[in-house]
């Protein structure tokens, strides 16, 4: 695996940059994501992207891998969909496992 840190102030200045059998992906903290039922939807809009969302959720743009997770996203997403529908984890479930 390469190990590379990120410079300035990108949301990813704590993640590793990982190859495992070809393919390179981001890796940061992560806990289980678990479902809950007052978990939010959301119609991804035009000029969205997770980790703004993110922001507007948990109040930190890092936590980006949180939705994410939610929704089976493998690979960072640097792209959401207009229009898809996304699942946005409750704030207080997933600030309160921090």
């Amino acid at each position: 695996m390469a190990n590379v840190n990120p410079v300035g102030g990108s949301r990813l200045n704590q993640a590793e940059l990982l190859t495992e059998q070809g393919i390179t992906f981001w890796d940061s903290e992560k806990m289980d994501i678990v479902a809950h039922q007052d978990d939010g939807k959301y119609q991804v809009a035009k000029g969205d992207r997770i980790d703004f969302l993110a922001y507007r959720t948990y109040g930190k743009s890092p936590f980006w891998w949180v939705i994410a997770s939610a929704n089976n996203m493998a690979l960072l997403p640097t792209e959401v969909i207009p229009g898809m529908i996304i699942t946005i984890p409750n704030a207080y479930s997933v600030l309160s496992q921090l």
